[in-house]
């Protein structure tokens, strides 16, 4: 996959676990650290495609984690951007914000879903 980006001229991608009650091994303090060393791997295989941190957040797992854990699975860690899943179950059913729209922590971005 990397080399299809590559060959694109695609610079960087974004890891983009879930982040939500039903999928609890997801553990953010590993997210960072997994990237590198793919995107070590990659390198070695000649291939300089980044792989920045992140995670794809549902609303209900965001109200309980902590500053460290929103921070982990930022965009690139840097705690300012976060990408929201919008409610597909009744395990989730906050609905989801308006796409860049400002948070008390920044910037949530919403990852649309066909049909939604």
């Amino acid at each position: 996959m990397l080399r299809a980006y590559a060959a694109d001229g695609v610079d960087t991608v974004v890891a983009t676990p879930h982040l939500r009650t039903d999928f609890p091994a997801v553990v953010p303090a590993e997210i960072a650290g997994r990237c590198e060393a793919v995107g070590s791997a990659a390198a070695a295989g000649d291939n300089h495609v980044r792989i920045a941190p992140g995670g794809e957040v549902s609303l209900t797992w965001a109200l309980d984690a902590s500053d460290g854990d929103l921070r982990a699975v930022s965009l690139d860690g840097l705690g300012r951007d976060l990408l929201t899943q919008p409610a597909r179950t009744r395990r989730d059913p906050l609905p989801a914000p308006p796409v860049g729209r400002p948070t008390p922590r920044g910037r949530a971005w919403m990852r649309r879903h066909a049909g939604v």
